[in-house]
């Protein structure tokens, strides 16, 4: 059968019809992959639990989780220091599925400087090696850090004043240090004006955010800023606005609670890496209520990079409808939803775990480092455990 030309004609317009829709087509399911974070499972893998131990009424910080490698595996354990007796660090580990206390090290009378009641900070930076920062009361607000073990010990002290003020190296959790290299990073807090949220607001958004320190030659080097949810007041719970922070090598990162960028600085140099993450919903500020522009928002609550599955993680909360508290109920509880993000080494968001009601009803917001994941940790009464989630 022999065609004509406009026969033909329109035969090739058709094609080419079909051809550019099934492109777009292509290019749409294209776009909306791009635009969709992958969705990841998990198993749970071991778990530590420290029977009466109260979190809620700690003087001597909360226990510090510890991974190290033994016999060609890597083995986790928790040091507190000891609630009744802040003289002593109790070490446990999970043997046959039983936490048991392993050891206790002696801690050095001279740390707490004269006041045991409590200490600023303490952290593991090292197999059975220690760092405690004594009191401010302590210390008269210098910035003083104790190094020891069972067979040493040795005393750090940092400048405290950046442009005639008196300032500390403040925590909200545990600065993060790398301790191959003696240097941290802390948040700043200048001891002027009265004390309270305005005053600390005033201080941190006219100065620097954070400061570096070298503990090998006390120097301080102050660096990044808050943005202007905190600066300009748009939300009144001043400590979920605070920026999460590590080290990596010789970078820090640090991660605004309210924006999708990384800030990666090394040494003098500072570069922005930005995500989109498509769940993290539009802000609600200038609430005039602390407690519900806490539980409406989105925001991030934990930043961590695990070396040994080499990924950067970032626990994102979740917010949802608020109940409004009555006559009758003053803290009204509330449900809570968190998910986890997944970053590579060079902080390119991967995939997302979304955890149900339930886990993110019993565990709290902070990430910890395990073998093939992470740990989080959850209180139950007087009860006090880590549970490691197995990334797959």
């Amino acid at each position: 059968m022999q065609l004509n030309n406009n026969t033909i004609f329109m035969f090739k317009k058709r094609c080419i019809f079909v051809s550019v829709i099934c492109m777009l087509l292509t290019s749409c399911n294209t776009l909306e992959q791009k635009s969709t974070t992958a969705e990841i499972s998990y198993s749970e893998g071991s778990s530590l639990s420290i029977p009466g131990y109260d979190g809620y009424d700690i003087n001597h910080r909360h226990p510090v989780v510890f991974n190290y490698k033994k016999n060609g595996g890597i083995h986790t354990a928790i040091y507190l220091v000891r609630q009744t007796d802040p003289f002593w660090i109790d070490k446990y580990e999970n043997i046959d599925n039983k936490t048991v206390k392993v050891d206790s090290i002696a801690v050095p009378e001279e740390v707490f400087m004269g006041i045991h009641q409590n200490i600023n900070d303490f952290a593991v930076i090292g197999l059975d090696s220690f760092m405690i920062q004594p009191s401010y009361t302590a210390s008269n607000a210098k910035n003083i850090f104790y190094e020891f073990s069972k067979n040493h010990i040795k005393l750090y002290e940092l400048p405290n004043i950046h442009k005639n003020k008196t300032f500390i190296i403040a925590n909200m959790n545990m600065n993060p240090i790398n301790f191959e290299k003696n240097i941290g990073v802390g948040r700043l807090m200048y001891l002027e004006g009265n004390g309270d949220a305005n005053a600390f607001v005033d201080t941190v958004c006219k100065y620097n955010a954070l400061v570096k320190f070298n503990l090998n030659d006390s120097s301080v080097e102050f660096f990044d800023e808050y943005d202007d949810v905190l600066c300009e007041r748009k939300i009144g719970n001043i400590f979920i606005q605070l920026k999460r922070r590590l080290i990596n090598q010789q970078s820090i990162i640090t991660l605004s609670p309210f924006k999708q960028e990384f800030h990666i600085f090394d040494g003098d140099k500072m570069k922005v890496k930005k995500f989109n993450f498509e769940e993290f919903d539009e802000h609600h500020f200038n609430m005039n209520d602390s407690q519900k522009e806490m539980w409406v928002n989105d925001y991030f609550v934990s930043l961590m990079y695990n070396p040994f599955t080499h990924k950067y993680y970032v626990l994102m909360f979740e917010g949802g409808n608020y109940i409004e508290p009555d006559d009758f109920i003053k803290k009204p509880k509330q449900k809570r939803r968190y998910t986890l993000l997944i970053f590579n080494e060079s902080l390119d968001l991967e995939s997302k775990l979304n955890f149900n009601d339930n886990i993110s009803e019993i565990y709290t917001g902070r990430l910890f480092p395990s073998p093939k994941g992470v740990f989080l940790r959850k209180q139950l009464g007087r009860n006090y455990e880590i549970q490691e989630f197995i990334i797959q």
